[in-house]
């Protein structure tokens, strides 16, 4: 990405030369930077949403949920494992 590259340079210039004149070309190209990623992760959701919008207008349901599983993330299943392998009561 051109973008980063273009940070990469601005960081080691003002690290090899820390000037406020370079901290500002820094700070500008990282405000550049974090617009473009923002940008590209609202296009990206918007993209989703839209096929999922679309899957369900046309009665995909296949298509519906695949996209809010893809939406969601991978759903993680947890297990707690046993403290000990025999179970005694204890009566006191």
């Amino acid at each position: 990405m051109p973008a980063i590259e273009e940070k990469r340079r601005a960081l080691t210039a003002y690290k090899a030369c820390p000037s406020e004149h370079n901290l500002q070309a820094l700070r500008a190209v990282h405000n550049k930077v974090q617009q473009t990623a923002r940008k590209c992760a609202n296009n990206y959701w918007l993209q989703l949403c839209s096929r999922i919008q679309m899957a369900a207008y046309t009665g995909n349901v296949k298509g519906m949920y695949d996209g809010i599983k893809q939406a969601l993330g991978p759903i993680h299943k947890k297990t707690a494992p046993l403290k000990t392998v025999s179970v005694n009561d204890k009566v006191s």
